[in-house]
């Protein structure tokens, strides 16, 4: 059995998921892991590792000859929507008991490119502290994450690093077919708009509030609206559909389809190319915009989302915006500078360095406490 597990929201078919677990395997290497999946036969096929559901008996087994847990990344440090179907405490009170359960063996266990999104209960916060205790190794994935878990009462500082996707975008950073440019791809129309939808950020009004936003900005000429997930259980082609009929009735002359969900992170960063803007309620497709160039307008229904679009100079609304407050940033947001390729290329490297510290973990290559894999190591890391 594998020594390393890989422990993450996997086999959902969610680009943005899939996209931290290919970014895993190729930074150690798929031989070495055994990954935790819904649907482990997708998962060996598509990313080439050994994977398990997470029950408890596969868990308890692995345990049994583990040597090193590792949670890769994902909002980790949260309570759950109520269209997940599981209490809202239940991500934590898993993660804290998987990881509970490996220091009391001497499995090392460490937190890569992991956030923090809402801990609005004692228990939420109390619960968030005990998993980080838990770890040898903690990276977030960004600022926001940090000031999160430190008002949690979780000690400080805090090893801030980056999304462990980025690293997915070394290359095509220097490809001028995939990065939007005027001397390699055509212009899009300069209304079109693309919606990456996710049915978590809003409550059962989202759509409508959707449609009137779009219709009160003045400078939309057509729309593509993007479900995120191929899952119908998520929803989020209802919400397309739902969405779309509204935008019918308000504004019978503006051209609406709805998209496939992306097959993965390439995809959908390429997809974004041919529209002026992006309004995204996903985080990983407000990434993937901004990896290849595209302007978007974040719907930061988690600390996340804006701290994304912060960090490239991109707006931000928080989702009780008013549709014509939304409307409005849709209108600013065309005529928004690109995001810069410059700051792409810090998060890239942040997420490389997470992962040049984690295989030093890994491999018994340096002796890494708690403390020490909170400060800064070297000059291109960054700490809350």
């Amino acid at each position: 059995m594998a020594p390393i597990l890989l422990a993450g929201a996997f086999g959902q078919r969610n680009p943005g998921d899939e996209a931290l677990l290919a970014a895993f395997c190729h930074a150690l290497g798929p031989d070495a892991l055994i990954v935790t999946s819904q649907d482990p036969a997708a998962t060996e096929r598509e990313h080439g590792v050994t994977a398990m559901v997470p029950s408890a008996t596969n868990v308890a087994a692995w345990l049994r000859r583990g040597r090193h847990l590792v949670v890769g990344g994902g909002t980790v440090f949260k309570t759950l929507h109520p269209t997940s179907g599981r209490r809202p405490h239940s991500l934590l009170l898993r993660t804290l008991a998987i990881t509970r359960a490996a220091r009391s063996r001497g499995i090392t266990v460490s937190m890569v490119g992991v956030g923090a999104g809402r801990l609005p209960t004692p228990r939420a916060r109390r619960l968030a502290r005990a998993v980080a205790t838990h770890a040898d190794l903690l990276v977030l994935r960004d600022e926001e994450s940090a000031t999160v878990l430190a008002e949690a009462g979780v000690p400080t500082p805090l090893r801030v690093g980056a999304d462990p996707a980025w690293t997915l975008f070394d290359t095509p950073f220097d490809d001028l077919t995939l990065r939007r440019d005027p001397s390699s791809t055509p212009e899009p129309e300069a209304g079109s708009l693309l919606v990456a939808l996710s049915h978590h950020a809003g409550g059962p009004d989202l759509d409508h509030h959707l449609a009137a936003a779009i219709t009160a900005s003045r400078s939309v000429t057509r729309v593509e609206l993007q479900p995120w997930q191929h899952d119908d259980a998520a929803h989020d082609r209802q919400l397309a559909h739902s969405v779309a009929t509204r935008l019918a009735a308000l504004r019978p002359d503006l051209p609406v389809t709805i998209a496939e969900a992306p097959h993965d992170l390439h995809q959908a960063a390429a997809h974004t190319t041919h529209h002026a803007l992006v309004l995204g309620l996903r985080f990983h497709a407000l990434l993937a915009a901004a990896a290849v160039g595209t302007p978007f307008v974040a719907v930061a229904h988690e600390p996340k989302l804006a701290g994304l679009a912060t960090r490239f100079d991109q707006i931000w609304v928080p989702p009780h915006a008013s549709p014509a407050v939304l409307g409005h940033a849709i209108d600013r947001g065309f005529s928004r500078p690109a995001p810069e390729r410059t700051v792409a290329r810090l998060e890239a490297a942040r997420a490389a360095e997470a992962f040049g510290l984690l295989r030093l973990v890994l491999t018994g290559g340096a002796e890494v406490t708690t403390t020490h894999a909170r400060l800064a190591l070297s000059s291109g890391s960054a700490t809350w």
